[in-house]
């Protein structure tokens, strides 16, 4: 049932609560967009309090830099309409994907980062909001050289390079790495090309920071582990600390 409180809001507005449970306030100039649970939750206890939930928003500060949450959900389609919900806020908040991603080179072990240099269109839903054949969708290049230059003053080990994005969670057979590798892949996951597209098209500045749970170019796959990797539950908070950073330089300009 639509409320009459919803009826009267603009459309761009009741598009927002529709897509975030919630209004423009609850996003911040800062959003990072994680797909798991596991890692939003490891987020959020990083927080100078504890964040309010307002929808499927989670919003708090760093070092008295508000900051909000968004999960992205798991895949591209999900991704979408959060993207879209923050573009019918107009809002154009700065966004910094924050989670996993499975390895194709067979150089990069489990737990070490990687930043995406460009997302890799591998995916059924980033087709739709393209009208040419070019897969490589870039990074913002001013967060990506900032991430760089942050992650070396900790010494924040990571490898930059495309990743590949697509639909099916755990579902890597050797044709699809090899066609992936193919481009220049060195990363696969689900979100990451979807929201440099729609970061690119609704002029949002983007950047895709990952930590590595298996490595299906090496014939690793999480489905078939016997434990999880401590490196990457640390790498995960060693890459939170480095877009924290990241934010405060940016907040600072």
């Amino acid at each position: 049932m639509i409320s009459f409180g919803m009826r009267i809001m603009s459309e761009k507005l009741r598009m927002c609560y529709m897509m975030l449970g919630c209004g423009p306030s609850a996003i911040s100039d800062y959003v990072i967009m994680p797909a798991t649970p596991i890692v939003v939750n490891q987020i959020s206890k990083k927080f100078d309090e504890k964040p309010k939930k307002t929808g499927e928003i989670l919003k708090g500060k760093v070092n008295d830099i508000p900051i909000s949450i968004i999960p992205s959900g798991i895949g591209a389609p999900s991704a979408a309409c959060k993207m879209e919900g923050i573009n019918f806020s107009k809002k154009k908040p700065i966004i910094i994907r924050l989670d996993y991603c499975g390895a194709l080179d067979p150089e990069i072990k489990i737990g070490e980062v990687i930043v995406a240099t460009a997302g890799l269109i591998g995916d059924g839903t980033t087709p739709h909001y393209r009208t040419d054949d070019e897969i490589s969708i870039p990074a913002s290049q001013e967060l990506l050289d900032l991430f760089m230059s942050k992650a070396e003053t900790r010494g924040l080990s990571f490898h930059a390079g495309p990743i590949w994005s697509h639909d099916a969670l755990l579902r890597e057979p050797p044709e699809l790495v090899e066609k992936a590798r193919s481009h220049g892949a060195i990363g696969i996951d689900m979100e990451t090309t979807i929201i440099y597209a729609l970061g690119q098209i609704f002029d949002m500045k983007t950047l895709a920071i990952l930590v590595v749970t298996d490595n299906p170019g090496n014939n690793q796959h999480i489905s078939q582990m016997k434990s999880f990797s401590p490196m990457i539950l640390k790498n995960i908070d060693e890459s939170m600390k480095v877009v924290f950073g990241m934010i405060s330089d940016l907040a600072e300009k």
